[in-house]
């Protein structure tokens, strides 16, 4: 059964004596996924008065529904200033949404709706080149991609190409990378960290280096690379940058061999080559900004920079990777895809191009390359619908004299 979070109910104060004040009878409603939740109910009072006669209306977000499966109910309160709910029905995927009740000349209340992710399903890995999808029968249901053929369990064990490489890990970025001067080898980079210090795995070939200089407490952000709780930006073990509020740190192949970092402070964004030791500020980005990847910047007011120049506003969230193409005229290229509240967006940060990707439904989170992923669990690529329940996703481009992209997921089992 599922149990309902306790919570004392806060209505809103009327600006007027004759205004319906609106108040859920919790703030917090906890159910089960495939479950529902039952026993909902708001209030409306005027002056303080329950009062019968006014009509609610209750929406509902992130794929939960009311019983009949609409998102919406409207009903009229009773004698007791009272309007009963019907059942709430949770997805398949859990998570939180949001409850919305409104009516005429009120206030607008909310009330949080959540469901624990399930522990069932599977973690699989796509290629759009091949077509191939391949379930990694090992990793235990329930874990979170962290890229490709990686994902993080709930218990911290990370495993990689469907083997555990490591435990007691509370965060980790994985980045595929192809190096056609060293032997035309793949590797699969492993940036993590766990309560005994941050590492650096390579999923060909193994190797499991401790960044011994890095701070406890700091976060994996990308290649070899860690951001430290005091704002310390931390590359190979050595120290960059000070200050930092955010990074992002990429491989990228152009026959020679680079990380680029983008990455914030308080005044300023900038764009780190280790290979030629190079740092370009970003002077056109607004202090506060947050990097969202290769020399990508998302403002606090919704202004997405790329190549230091605005190229939206009103952005959610952002996802930019950079990718070279020796079989299209080796011409670089910075994929971002992007979401606003009119939908989801692709764009090529060296030339424009790309631009509304009008099957994403609207609330979706770009999850890499031309990928988004829909309140409801469908992922899209490329603007079609890929698979569905899907919980997590990390999209990645790669090359190795083919065009890839790699798509690592975790499903759950549909009600």
């Amino acid at each position: 059964m599922p149990a309902i979070a306790a919570a004392s109910i806060a209505p809103v104060a009327a600006a007027a004596s004759n205004v319906p004040v609106l108040a859920f009878d919790k703030t917090t409603y906890t159910g089960t996924a495939c479950s529902t939740i039952t026993g909902t109910y708001l209030t409306a009072t005027v002056g303080g008065v329950p009062t019968a006669g006014i009509s609610v209306t209750v929406a509902l977000s992130g794929s939960y529904t009311f019983t009949g499966g609409s998102t919406s109910y409207t009903g009229v309160t009773d004698s007791a200033g009272k309007v009963s709910l019907p059942a709430i029905t949770v997805p398949a995927t859990g998570g939180a949404a949001t409850a919305s009740a409104t009516a005429a000349s009120a206030t607008t209340v909310t009330a949080s709706v959540t469901a624990p992710v399930p522990s069932t399903g599977g973690a699989y890995f796509y290629d759009w080149y091949s077509g191939s999808n391949s379930k990694l029968a090992n990793v235990p249901a329930g874990s979170t991609p962290v890229g490709q053929e990686a994902f993080l369990t709930n218990n911290g064990d990370l495993w990689v190409s469907n083997v555990r490489v490591a435990t007691g890990v509370s965060a980790a970025v994985a980045q595929p990378y192809f190096d056609p001067n060293g032997g035309n080898v793949w590797h699969n980079y492993v940036t993590y960290v766990s309560s005994s210090g941050a590492y650096f795995y390579d999923g060909n070939g193994g190797g499991n280096s401790k960044q011994s200089n890095v701070p406890a407490g700091s976060k994996p952000v990308g290649q070899i690379t860690f951001l430290a709780p005091n704002g310390d930006l931390y590359l190979n073990n050595s120290r960059l940058a000070s200050n930092v509020t955010s990074a992002v740190a990429q491989p990228y192949y152009d026959y020679n061999w680079h990380t680029l970092i983008s990455y914030t402070t308080a005044s300023g964004a900038y764009v780190y080559d280790w290979y030629n030791g190079s740092t370009g500020t970003q002077t056109n980005v607004p202090g506060g900004s947050t990097a969202v990847g290769y020399a990508s910047f998302l403002a606090q007011n919704g202004d997405l920079y790329v190549g230091n120049k605005k190229v939206a506003s009103g952005v959610t969230a952002a996802v930019a990777q950079p990718y070279f193409d020796p079989n299209g005229g080796n011409v670089w290229h910075n994929y971002v895809a992007y979401t606003t509240s009119a939908g989801a967006f692709t764009y090529d940060g060296n030339g424009g191009g790309g631009g509304k990707q009008t099957n994403v439904p609207v609330g979706s989170t770009p999850v890499g390359q031309w990928s988004f992923l829909a309140p409801n669990g469908d992922l899209y690529l490329n603007n079609s619908k890929l698979t569905s329940n899907v919980t997590g996703a990390v999209v990645q481009p790669y090359y190795d004299y083919h065009w890839h992209t790699y798509i690592t997921y975790s499903t759950v089992v549909p009600c």
